[in-house]
């Protein structure tokens, strides 16, 4: 049976790891990228269709599969958003060197990277990130559109806002939440949860004024 073609949506360095899990994933294969931006014709030895105006050319019953690859949160879930209107399809793209516990609840076009754990009972939406060797404890939640960057962990319990930024390396203590929007820098440690719509860092997290 041949396999299923999935469309990406993006042609960066985060692209890159997406288009390797599908080459990962039983049944699928990359059949190629749309890009706004693109400024070749190819990316990864696949075609290059153009940008999101090709999206609806593109939708047919063969080809109906497709992830958004893109490292920016507010505009990785309006891109998902877009593709879903159209009528595409997403499902859960997670690499087989992850670790995802079977009870928990993932919206579509979400990416778990090598590595990453996510345990039991915990709560993604979609168009989230568990990136490369980060970790979501139990009973977390996770709005759509959130990034937790490599070797950032949650711990228990965690809430987080749409489209928050969670640093490269950072820890959340248990019971934590996170408001919407947020970026939260690397390294830090959020031992306080956080309002919405701001910028926080160290060791402890505090919100940074005029940034």
């Amino acid at each position: 049976m041949s396999a299923t073609g999935v469309i990406v949506w993006g042609t960066g360095g985060h692209a890159r790891v997406v288009s390797e899990i599908i080459e990962l994933t039983d049944g699928y294969e990359v059949a190629g990228y749309v890009d706004d931006f693109a400024e070749s014709e190819t990316f990864l030895d696949r075609p290059i269709f153009g940008g999101r105006d090709r999206l609806p050319d593109l939708l047919s019953d063969e080809l109906s599969e497709f992830v958004v690859a893109i490292g920016n949160c507010k505009v990785r879930l309006e891109a998902l958003r877009h593709g879903l209107s159209l009528g595409f399809r997403s499902r859960v793209w997670a690499h087989p060197g992850s670790c995802v516990s079977a009870h928990t609840k993932i919206g579509p076009g979400t990416v778990i990277c090598p590595g990453a754990v996510v345990c039991t009972h915990a709560e993604l939406g979609a168009a989230c990130i568990v990136n490369t060797m980060a970790s979501v404890d139990h009973d977390c939640r996770l709005a759509d559109g959130v990034h937790v960057c490599p070797g950032a962990h949650l711990a228990g319990d965690v809430h987080i806002g749409e489209r928050s930024w969670i640093g490269i390396g950072s820890s959340v203590v248990e019971g934590k939440k996170i408001g919407s929007d947020v970026l939260i820098g690397a390294g830090s440690v959020v031992n306080r949860s956080i309002p919405d719509g701001v910028k926080a860092w160290g060791t402890p997290a505090r919100v940074q004024k005029g940034v």
